[in-house]
């Protein structure tokens, strides 16, 4: 493989077609944006690179966080950040494309658990061979809603101001009571949209160059019926009342005892961490998980440990 300048993203725009080689790293992400067909590209990155694309887009903070860990752990790896794959037909192929990689370089993704089963998670791990990963709690954020390591953080900014592990505690609680509704409709809105997400409408019928169009739009119309009743007896008003009291009942008891492992595993960490935040810190332009991730403090570097473990696994 030959060395070439780095195109700027200006030249990029007027690559028509042919194999082209793009230096990809933490100063050229845009460059992806120019791709236009990604296993037809050769030479984005040399062989042998990994490549750790992350959910969300460049203004959340799963890049930011992934980068500076990987930075202190040496790993060398490229992070980019990619649109949600929030669908079962998405995940589907985003796991075939992980595990099938690109020219030798090694593909991984890293997104959030969101609303997933457990069997889901099973069943796009396996499909990607590993490289599709999930995080073991709700957002990237809720790694960062931590008692221990708030206190630590609050200590080192307001000194004798700062609340107690208990009053943090305390206050993460009440936060997650105040939410507790609208993270219980989340789950069983998740449960609905993954178990509908596959709404194929294919003619179930031979097609071939006799076949008129009035025979397919029966076809489409029937089999959309058909999913359409199925799906009436699949969420019907039972159902969702059930699932909602089965999370309801579930967060609530997450919390029953305090701060909890569960607790932090099923709450909405982005809305929890921004209310702590603010509850602490007022209006002062504080970024908690940047505190935490660049700590020294035993407290912060516990937890964070899963992500770091995520990481040196890639």
């Amino acid at each position: 493989l030959h060395s070439f300048p780095t195109r700027r993203s200006s030249d990029l725009s007027k690559i028509s077609s042919g194999n082209q080689v793009i230096k990809i790293d933490n100063d050229n992400l845009e460059g992806f944006n120019y791709i236009p067909n990604i296993r037809e590209t050769i030479g984005m990155v040399s062989v042998g690179k990994k490549l750790l694309f992350v959910e969300g887009k460049s203004t959340s903070i799963d890049r930011d966080v992934f980068a500076t860990i990987a930075k202190a752990s040496k790993t060398d790896v490229a992070i980019i950040p990619s649109d949600s794959c929030s669908n079962i037909n998405n995940m589907s192929l985003i796991s075939e494309a992980l595990d099938k990689g690109i020219f030798g370089i090694e593909l991984n993704m890293i997104r959030d658990r969101d609303g997933l089963t457990d069997i889901q998670i099973e069943t796009f791990t396996k499909k990607s061979n590993g490289k599709l990963i999930f995080l073991p709690l709700y957002h990237i954020e809720n790694f960062f809603v931590d008692p221990l390591a708030i206190h630590c953080i609050a200590k080192k900014l307001l000194f004798e101001k700062a609340p107690s592990v208990e009053d943090i505690t305390q206050r993460i609680l009440a936060f997650a009571r105040k939410q507790l509704n609208h993270t219980a409709v989340l789950y069983v809105k998740n449960e609905i949209y993954f178990q509908a997400g596959n709404f194929d409408v294919s003619p179930a019928m031979t097609i071939d160059e006799k076949t008129n169009i009035e025979d397919l739009s029966k076809s489409f119309a029937g089999k959309r019926d058909e999913l359409l009743k199925k799906y009436a007896q699949d969420f019907s008003d039972t159902i969702i009342k059930e699932r909602l009291k089965f999370w309801t009942e579930r967060l609530e008891k997450s919390i029953a005892s305090g701060w909890t492992d569960d607790a932090k595993k099923y709450f909405i960490g982005k809305r929890l961490l921004k209310d702590i935040q603010g509850s602490i810190f007022g209006t002062k332009t504080i970024s908690l998980w940047e505190h935490i991730i660049n700590s020294e403090e035993p407290e912060c570097k516990n937890s964070i440990k899963q992500l770091k473990e995520l990481i040196d696994k890639i």
